[in-house]
């Protein structure tokens, strides 16, 4: 009897798990049936493998391709416009010239893909794997690439204008002459990114990190970077005009030819970088670290350059003109040949600076330190030079003519061959000074404590003007 029940229990039991295994199976088969569907609008291929398919030309206008397997799959010309392809694996796929607008590709894979030309805009790329696809001039305009992985990718002259990169890893990518104008790409990777010619204008790249990128050429009008570090990045002939940078970091960078006209560059750090022959005019740099720097042949006209650390920069030839240095340091700074005419370096030090040649006509130096000072050639016409500390430089060849060097000490001095025609000495202090080839009236040295000078010998005034006579009466030169 136990025998009989047992033997009813395993037919049954048999009978019922054959039963679901069919059951189970017709359901496999029923979920896959789908996957033969032909493209076309509104189709829904979810899931499906499709690597063995060729969609050149196809048409998936809002289809349902969630999840789909295209790996590798000729996807050319294909329409795919409202479709969503989100956790897709498409890499390798060849997608050139595809109309890829307002479709979902979130968190799908594209890796390797050929996507040149492709029209990706409005699309949603969030967190997608884009790395190492051929993206050339492709179009990302408002696309969301939140996130995205791009690196390694090439996307040479594509248009990424108003597109969402916030967080995307860009990092070794081509991105030359790309159009990323009013994109947000706030803590986006540019680690060694090829940004040569790209358009940045009015960016906000806040939290971005440039290390190692070519931003050589590149358009950075109105672009934000306030407080970001930038190392090792070539920023040659870039513009920034007008640009936020406030507290940013500059480590072994180089702008050089760069235009920073009116940008705001207060409190910036720019300790050793290349700025030779930089277009600087009318910018802000209060505050700013420029040790070592080199800006020789650089235009800083204009400038605001209060309290600037200066020390041990090369300015030579620099154009400086109408600036405001008060408060910079300047010690042992070389502005040999630039042009100062009209700057205000009240309570300056400039001591041991090289200033030979320099254009400095109609600044104020008032109390100004340049003991030591290289001073040769330099050019202090109708300049305010009042209690000015000239002890021990070179003045040699100088032209103060019409300069006010009232209170100032000339202790040490060498001023061979310069001029003091007009100026104003009272109470300066030239004493022990050799002033037998200088050029100046008796009446200049009025007020001026002479003790020890020593003077042309007696007739020299007279012959001086007797020469100057006839050089103007025959004309001689």
């Amino acid at each position: 009897m136990l025998s009989n029940q047992i033997s009813v229990f395993l037919v049954l039991f048999l009978v019922g798990t054959m039963t679901l295994t069919y059951h189970i199976s017709s359901q496999d088969a029923n979920a896959f049936s789908h996957c033969d569907e032909q493209p076309g609008p509104f189709v829904n291929l979810s899931g499906c493998d499709l690597t063995d398919k060729n969609f050149i030309n196809a048409d998936f206008t809002n289809a349902d391709l969630k999840g789909v397997n295209l790996k590798d799959v000729n996807l050319a010309n294909a329409n795919f416009k409202g479709a969503d392809l989100s956790n897709a694996d498409m890499s390798g796929a060849i997608l050139s010239n595809a109309n890829l607008k307002r479709t979902n590709l979130s968190n799908t894979i594209l890796t390797n893909a050929q996507l040149s030309n492709a029209d990706l805009s409005d699309a949603n790329l969030t967190k997608a794997d884009l790395s190492g696809a051929i993206l050339s001039v492709a179009k990302f305009s408002n696309a969301i690439l939140i996130g995205a992985d791009l690196s390694f990718a090439d996307l040479t002259g594509a248009s990424l204008k108003g597109t969402d990169l916030s967080g995307a890893d860009l990092s070794n990518s081509v991105l030359v002459a790309v159009d990323f104008t009013n994109s947000k790409l706030e803590n986006t990777d540019f680690r060694e990114a090829n940004l040569a010619g790209a358009i940045l204008t009015g960016v906000n790249l806040r939290g971005a990190d440039l290390t190692g990128a070519d931003v050589s050429g590149a358009e950075l009008t109105g672009v934000n970077l306030e407080n970001t570090t930038i190392r090792n990045a070539n920023l040659k002939g870039a513009i920034f005009k007008l640009a936020k940078m406030s507290g940013a970091t500059f480590e072994d960078v180089s702008l050089a030819n760069a235009n920073l006209s009116g940008a705001d560059l207060s409190g910036a750090d720019f300790t050793g970088v290349n700025m030779q022959n930089a277009i600087l005019k009318n910018v802000d740099l209060s505050d700013a670290k420029l040790e070592g720097v080199k800006l020789s042949g650089s235009d800083l006209s204009g400038a605001n350059l209060q309290r600037v650390n200066f020390l041990n920069a090369n300015l030579r030839g620099a154009d400086l003109t109408g600036a405001d240095l008060s408060g910079a340091i300047l010690k042992n700074i070389d502005l040999s040949r630039a042009n100062l005419q009209g700057v205000q370096l009240l309570g300056i030090n400039i001591s041991g600076a090289d200033l030979s040649n320099a254009d400095m006509s109609n600044a104020d130096l008032t109390n100004a330190n340049l003991s030591g000072a290289n001073l040769s050639g330099i050019i202090l016409k109708d300049a305010i030079v009042k209690n000015v500390n000239f002890s021990n430089a070179d003045l040699s060849n100088a032209d103060m003519s019409n300069a006010d060097l009232s209170g100032s000490s000339f202790v040490g001095v060498s001023m061979e061959n310069s001029i003091l025609r007009g100026a104003n000495l009272e109470g300066a202090d030239l004493s022990n000074v050799d002033l037998t080839t200088v050029d100046f009236e008796t009446d200049d040295l009025k007020g001026a404590n002479t003790d020890g000078t020593k003077l042309p010998e007696r007739g020299f005034f007279f012959f001086r003007e007797l020469i100057a006579f006839f050089q103007s009466l025959f004309g001689w030169s």
